[in-house]
């Protein structure tokens, strides 16, 4: 994480199907600052053990309105004219 004020600071780190971590990390300023999260059950969990989650449900929408639509267009159009200039400069290279 950048631009994370000195001090404490309440981190929360969460994974599907496992309970959510909280711990207060001391930030010092213009340094790094590691903390470790061990995710599991519990804290006697097997760091090996299979981890069964619940029944979820994967759901996705299609926007199909013009606006959608014109701004996939154009990130498209701009990533295909990146791509085909640096296989152009590759092939002048040679």
């Amino acid at each position: 994480m950048g631009e994370v004020p000195a001090g404490s600071v309440r981190t929360k780190v969460f994974y599907t199907g496992l309970p959510t971590q909280e711990k207060i990390v001391v930030v010092t300023a213009g340094g790094r600052t590691e903390e470790n999260f061990s995710l599991g059950r519990d804290s006697r969990s097997d760091p090996n053990a299979t981890v069964q989650l619940d029944a979820f449900v994967v759901e996705s929408t299609r926007d199909m309105t013009s606006a959608s639509i014109t701004i996939n267009e154009q990130l498209f159009r701009a990533r295909w004219t990146a791509r085909n200039r640096r296989q152009q400069r590759g092939a002048m290279a040679r």
